[in-house]
């Protein structure tokens, strides 16, 4: 991928071996407090791929992400399925990098291919802003949403999606999920919120009002829906980027005081 550092692969939890895990725990509890190698096992253990993110220059992991497919009825009888975002972490020195991004909307892309006509959504759990703002800025259709009120249907598939994997944690009327005051939370280095990003950016204040006991390790329940407007809006976003980047070239090549002949 021109211009990124990081290379992406997707593969089976099961397929990972010690000094991979090792690697892998020891980037977590560089940006978590309260992260201990049992509870970081017992959850990696119970997904089943894991996005493993490599630098280019010496092929050293520096950030993943698992993943957990997600399959369940609604009272109604509709069914449901998703893909499901655990912990999720990259080294700050490549923060902003778009090979996770990448590789996460192709590994969506090809599960929807199977079921072409039957909806896919994205589930993730959010203790920070910046987690929330993945989904916000790249899906069109996207739920808790600061411009419309969430559909009841919605509600219902995020009800049984988080009853089912945290019943013990869950609270129906926030959204959130509170696992007590020992789990794990960002370290206040990791996300800090100032006035300027509140001012500046809805989406982040609107995460704040809804998650308000986010340092504390809070987590707020968040729904994407994967649909061919996420591939469209994807393909325009970088068409326009193509055409900045042309049109830059273009600048550099044509003199700006170009005389009259």
């Amino acid at each position: 991928m021109k211009g990124s550092k990081l290379k992406a692969d997707i593969i089976l939890v099961k397929e990972l071996n010690l000094p991979e895990r090792c690697r892998m725990f020891s980037i977590y509890e560089k940006y978590y407090e309260n992260a201990t190698r049992e509870k970081f096992e017992k959850d990696l253990l119970n997904k089943d791929k894991v996005i493993i993110l490599r630098s280019r220059r010496d092929d050293m992991i520096k950030g993943f992400s698992t993943l957990k497919h997600i399959n369940f009825n609604l009272s109604s009888g509709k069914k449901v399925r998703g893909i499901f975002s655990g912990d999720t972490i990259i080294e700050k020195e490549f923060w902003g990098d778009r090979a996770l991004n990448i590789a996460f909307s192709f590994y969506l892309l090809k599960e929807k291919y199977k079921k072409p006509f039957e909806p896919l959504y994205w589930f993730l759990i959010s203790k920070g802003f910046k987690t929330y703002l993945l989904l916000a800025n790249n899906f069109p259709e996207y739920y808790p949403n600061p411009k419309v009120k969430t559909p009841k249907e919605m509600e219902e598939v995020m009800d049984e999606f988080s009853m089912q994997n945290y019943p013990d944690a869950y609270n129906p009327e926030t959204k959130t999920l509170c696992f007590g005051n020992n789990y794990d939370s960002l370290k206040k280095s990791v996300a800090p919120v100032d006035d300027i990003l509140l001012s500046r950016y809805q989406k982040i204040k609107f995460f704040l009002e809804k998650n308000p006991n986010w340092e504390q390790g809070e987590e707020l329940v968040c729904l994407g829906v994967f649909d061919w407007k996420v591939l469209a809006t994807s393909i325009y976003k970088a068409f326009l980027k193509m055409r900045r980047s042309i049109y830059r070239v273009l600048g550099q090549l044509v003199p700006s005081n170009t005389e009259k002949i």
